[in-house]
């Protein structure tokens, strides 16, 4: 990657002054000192280090007490110059810091604040809340495979997939990939692939069986369905696992537990209300199995949902492949930023050029440490599948 610095002739010696890739004023008068420590510099016109970049050198210059010592020798016009530009980088932060609020405060994952949803929603229980969504337009490809049917030369419209129900059932609507016909009675279904394989195997509960499905053919949809149930657990199972790993409250020392305890300020395990869709966030684990429950319900499946929509428009925007979503970074950061709660700030693109990317390589490389030890005994080397 670019190192970010630049190395400037000095003077007639031909010796070189190491700088970063800014136009900030500050460079006139100051120098890297250290170039794997991009705050660590040297005032040009004294000698002396600082610590704190280019903003601290610009105090210096310009003689501005509380965090450094004054140059004395500095002239009218370089102490103008730094002020202004200690003056300009504060407004331009200011403004940041504004438009970062008024963009924050545009989110709103408690629903549309009607009152009359509200009360409608206490009544009812499970009524849905209404929502309005931002149609985005991607272009992807459509996931759909159209086949030809027999000898005739019709097509049957189905999805780019391997699963076995794709055998006995076809697409009705190729702009509603949930709704299906089986091949074999030429019922519709609602539900997509999984519908079918309880139509085919004869599960009742959900859809009527075909009864005339062969014991083979049963066979295989009842371990399809079973198969994927296994492989759901393993997967849930997998993410929680996972989930537990964040903690962004510290280490987590049991003193703090207690003192936390004592302080009143642990939260509590608590039921939900129509109310709380202005308010707090909820915690989907606290569900009593009664009308309540309806409601919990439905609250948390509209804020989720607005939750991820954001996440999606920030993937349409940003160009980000879909399958990013799969990685378990993404998780983590999705959990630890919901630990956290309201009011996170991004990182800054020098946050992540230079000091967060230096702790992720210090962290890998620490993860390496017991691998490269195996490597002295048995020579081996770290191997992974592109």
């Amino acid at each position: 990657m670019d190192s970010g610095l630049n190395e400037e002739p000095s003077g007639a010696s031909g010796s070189t002054v190491l700088k970063r890739n800014s136009n900030d004023i500050a460079w006139e008068y100051e120098m890297l000192s250290d170039s794997k420590n991009l705050d660590k510099v040297k005032c040009k016109l004294c000698g002396k280090d600082f610590s704190g970049g280019a903003y601290r050198i610009k105090e210096h210059i310009a003689k501005i007490p509380g965090n450094v010592s004054a140059f004395q020798r500095s002239s009218k016009d370089d102490q103008e110059k730094c002020k202004t530009a200690i003056e300009e980088a504060k407004k331009k932060n200011k403004k940041k810091v504004t438009l970062d609020d008024e963009l924050r405060q545009t989110v709103n994952v408690h629903g549309s604040g009607d009152m009359d949803d509200v009360i409608e929603l206490e009544e009812m229980g499970s009524r849905k809340m209404q929502r309005t969504l931002e149609i985005i337009q991607v272009p992807m490809d459509s996931g759909l495979n159209e086949e030809p049917s027999g000898a005739s030369g019709s097509t049957v419209l189905k999805r780019n997939s391997n699963d076995i129900a794709w055998e006995y059932e076809m697409l009705s609507d190729s702009k509603n990939l949930d709704k299906v016909k089986c091949k074999l009675c030429g019922k519709d279904f609602s539900g997509g692939a999984y519908r079918i394989k309880e139509h085919i195997a004869k599960i009742p509960g959900n859809v009527s069986a075909f009864q005339r499905s062969s014991k083979d053919d049963q066979e295989k949809c009842k371990t399809a369905i079973e198969e994927a149930k296994k492989k759901n657990k393993k997967k849930v199972t997998l993410d929680d696992e996972l989930r537990q790993t964040v903690n962004v409250h510290g280490s987590g020392d049991m003193d703090d537990v207690i003192e936390l305890e004592e302080m009143g300020s642990r939260k509590m395990q608590r039921t939900l209300g129509p109310m709380d869709k202005f308010a707090t966030n909820i915690n989907p684990k606290s569900r009593p199995p009664t009308r309540q429950q309806n409601i919990n319900d439905a609250l948390w499946k509209e804020k989720l949902h607005k939750v991820q929509q954001y996440i999606a428009r920030w993937v349409y925007a940003s160009g980000v492949p879909f399958n990013t979503i799969a990685n378990d970074e993404f998780k983590l950061m999705a959990e630890s930023i919901g630990q956290f709660g309201p009011g996170v700030t991004p990182p800054s693109q020098h946050q992540l050029r230079e000091p967060l990317l230096k702790e992720e390589v210090d962290r890998v490389h620490g993860l390496l440490k017991p691998q490269e030890e195996e490597w002295k005994k048995n020579g081996c080397t770290v191997m992974k599948d592109a």
